[in-house]
């Protein structure tokens, strides 16, 4: 089994906008999930 992260900092205190992860990344995720690895849609 398979963990894939990518660390992003924000200034916000309270929460993460999603504008801070770019398209491509958003693809990583889906595909690193679809071949059985661990995302944060588990």
């Amino acid at each position: 089994m398979s963990i894939a992260f990518d660390a992003k900092e924000t200034k916000e205190e309270t929460r993460f906008p999603l504008s801070n992860v770019q398209e491509h990344q958003i693809e990583f995720m889906k595909n690193w999930y679809k071949y059985g690895g661990i995302t944060l849609e588990d």
